[in-house]
């Protein structure tokens, strides 16, 4: 029934006018989260997609990340060898990610958050439609982690397979449009304002190759 329900709230926060009275609702949120940390596979999987969807909103967002262990079951997830488990997670980060830079810091030094994010990305794509949507979630959270955060862009830069996962996106058959458009953005929020990250980027002559054959 608890699995059920997660669903259920999951395709309602779909609508917009939906997001804000189900987030009002008492104990749905940390009976969301209860589910992500001990529920079964595909208790954790539409947990994981409701909080995703519930977070596009800026007040249910900040409600969330003040839930303990909501980034723990996240970063398990992203771990997980199961495409659909890391695709919810990657997701739901990716939302969770759209807030203060302060917020943005905590995120990205919370446990291995952000390695795991960027382990994601470098995974080399099967073909399967849930892998490839993880890849492309895990960039876009990592994107949205770096925009306008100085202190994530020196923390991404310096993270050894950061190179590899943005050669992997950018790569001219390993990505959808959108990862690779995603990638670059990477790329270019990376660069600006920061000069350790770019100086970084500079010495990577195989992301400056993915991103001439991007024109």
């Amino acid at each position: 029934a608890q699995e059920d329900a997660a669903a259920t709230i999951g395709n309602l926060a779909v609508a917009s006018d939906a997001r804000g009275a189900i987030g009002a609702t008492d104990g749905v949120l940390e009976g969301l989260v209860s589910l992500l940390i001990k529920g079964s596979d595909k208790g954790r999987s539409d947990s994981a997609a409701a909080l995703g969807n519930l977070a596009v909103n800026a007040g249910i967002r900040g409600a969330i990340l003040g839930i303990p262990q909501v980034l723990e079951g996240l970063r398990r997830m992203i771990q997980s060898t199961n495409s659909r488990h890391a695709a919810e997670a990657a997701c739901c980060l990716q939302n969770l990610a759209v807030s203060s830079n302060d917020m943005k810091i905590w995120m990205a030094r919370s446990g291995d958050v952000l390695p795991g994010l960027v382990e994601l990305m470098s995974r080399v794509n099967a073909g399967g439609a849930e892998e490839e949507q993880a890849r492309e979630d895990a960039c876009s959270a990592v994107l949205n982690l770096v925009v306008g955060c100085g202190e994530n862009k020196r923390d991404v830069a310096a993270l050894p397979g950061l190179i590899t996962a943005l050669t992997q996106c950018m790569g001219r058959d390993a990505s959808t449009p959108r990862c690779k458009e995603h990638a670059a953005a990477l790329v270019q929020n990376l660069a600006f304002n920061s000069p350790s990250s770019r100086a970084q980027l500079l010495c990577a002559p195989d992301v400056l190759s993915c991103l001439s054959s991007l024109q």
